[in-house]
């Protein structure tokens, strides 16, 4: 099946033998539309080379251990789980909540990119909400296409401003470890401190949203803050971009609805 933009599972073969590309995914342990996501589009994912980290704040370990053995066994092998909780115990009261997003984001991010983290085995870093649907085809075609001799790469749908939402974006090695060295220079602030930042934090200024608050949302304004600090700009991928992912399903079945969709279009010529 192949789109107007000429972008297919097929495009681009040529190009390289294997994708090393990890999703990582900001959500939490028992996430209905996660449930969903496992059992639908992420093993076929994980056929088309990709890898899946599980950005959650989870106290329980018991939950996380049922969550891996909820995943098929074409899944298991490529799924990790990325507990921020491990990170932040104790630390202003955090709770798994949307107002968390910055400082598990800040978490999980430091904990992939760290030296010998799992981040070392990938060339290609996509971070998404588990209410977004990828098509994995396109998504591998589009990064083999852009080839693995990049230096600081970050793509995704907008065309102006500093950052893209955070529903699904790309980031490349260079990247994310710059986005991991600006991370590890911001402590974890009570929203209360936010005029310690430097600079100091002010609403839709974006230039000074590197900062990790809690509470606090819109960690993709927090990617886009850190990675400019960094010298990594905000680049529009283009239009074949845009054919790479569905967003939003907010309720579980209109997403497991859309798979199906995308399940027969892929297997329909």
């Amino acid at each position: 099946h192949e789109s107007q933009s000429g972008l297919s599972e097929h495009s681009f073969a040529a190009a390289s033998t294997e994708l090393r590309a990890l999703m990582m995914l900001l959500t939490y342990t028992d996430s209905e539309r996660l449930a969903v996501a496992m059992r639908t589009w992420m093993p076929w994912c994980a056929s088309q080379g990709f890898s899946f980290a599980l950005g959650v704040l989870e106290p329980d370990s018991a939950q996380i251990d049922a969550l891996l053995a909820r995943a098929s066994a074409d899944l298991r092998p490529s799924l990790h789980v990325e507990n921020a909780f491990s990170s932040l115990k104790g630390q202003h009261d955090l709770r798994e909540s949307r107002e968390a997003e910055r400082a598990k984001t800040w978490s999980y991010i430091r904990q992939i990119a760290m030296k010998g983290g799992l981040g070392e085995k990938f060339d290609w870093f996509v971070q998404m909400d588990d209410d977004t649907l990828p098509d994995c085809a396109k998504t591998a075609a589009f990064l083999r296409h852009r080839g693995q001799d990049q230096h600081g790469v970050y793509l995704g749908p907008s065309m102006s401003g500093m950052f893209h939402p955070g529903y699904y974006l790309v980031m490349d090695r260079s990247g994310i470890k710059v986005l991991a060295e600006q991370l590890v220079a911001q402590p974890l602030r009570p929203f209360s401190k936010s005029d310690e930042c430097t600079p100091r934090y002010a609403d839709r200024m974006h230039e000074t949203d590197c900062c990790v608050l809690y509470p606090m949302i819109y960690a993709d304004v927090m990617i886009g803050s850190c990675l400019e600090r960094g010298g990594v700009h905000r680049e529009y991928w283009g239009a074949d971009g845009d054919q790479l992912y569905k967003h939003p399903f907010k309720d579980p079945k209109a997403l497991e609805t859309a798979w199906k969709k995308l399940n027969h279009s892929r297997l329909v010529p």
